[in-house]
């Protein structure tokens, strides 16, 4: 389907919702965060809140008219699994600014890069 297709309402186009593309984001994002506590969890947030932010436009759209009411549960359903999401890879940002106030990572880093230097 492409965006003409929907916008001049072709029979055989009917509108869809992004459930899918939201619920990889948030999954990618918060898998990112998870493995990035490590180096940085920023990447992983960004893709968590570009899930987060594709949830609450599909919102939009079923309130809006332009998505089906049926859609209502699928949306609602990966809104509340992004916001979830959103509010873990938050927790891991916090979680990563406490620990670099509490002198972690320069141990492990001088750890890592002696070893490598070897």
């Amino acid at each position: 389907m492409s965006r003409l297709d929907g916008l001049f309402g072709s029979a055989a186009a009917a509108p869809r919702a992004a459930d899918t593309r939201t619920r990889a984001l948030v999954l990618a994002g918060v898998a990112m965060a998870s493995i990035g506590i490590v180096l940085t969890t920023v990447p992983g947030v960004l893709l968590t809140l570009a899930g987060w932010w594709s949830a609450e436009h599909d919102r939009d759209r079923v309130e809006s008219g332009w998505l089906p009411v049926a859609l209502r549960p699928r949306v609602e359903a990966a809104r509340t699994y992004a916001l979830t999401g959103l509010g873990l890879a938050t927790a891991l940002m916090v979680a990563q600014a406490w620990i670099l106030t509490q002198g972690v990572y320069e141990p492990l880093w001088l750890d890592w890069l002696s070893r490598l230097a070897r």
